[in-house]
């Protein structure tokens, strides 16, 4: 459970560190074409193509490396977890996923023994 929880982290965050710094340099996300999250954040009257759109992958990822390294050495902090995972579930489908797995490993007492 522990190294899902690790391999979820790493390439959530890799991901939207890498595409978050690409879209700020270059004006749009790799690939050229927006997935399922842009429609939802085009119905909460959000700009996906808009700069604090942009920051939050960048940070965003960077959190989730962090929260990596605290899920690799065990010192997971339990109210940052869930906050990180909170703010993810925008980021349909990858993101919701990953988030939602992160918070039942959280709050589900069979996950949260097999995740340590």
């Amino acid at each position: 459970m522990r190294f899902v929880r690790i391999g979820l982290a790493a390439l959530l965050g890799m991901w939207m560190l890498v595409d978050g710094t690409h879209a700020l340099l270059t004006g749009s996300y790799i690939g050229g074409t927006l997935g399922p999250w842009a429609a939802f954040l085009n119905a909460m009257h959000v700009d996906p193509l808009g700069t604090p759109v942009k920051l939050a992958f960048l940070v965003l990822g960077i959190s989730w490396l962090v929260h990596l390294r605290n899920v690799v050495v065990r010192k997971v902090i339990r109210p940052a977890t869930i906050v990180l995972c909170v703010l993810t579930l925008w980021y349909l489908p990858f993101g919701t996923i990953t988030a939602l797995f992160e918070l039942a490993a959280e709050f589900v007492p069979a996950l949260r023994r097999a995740s340590t």
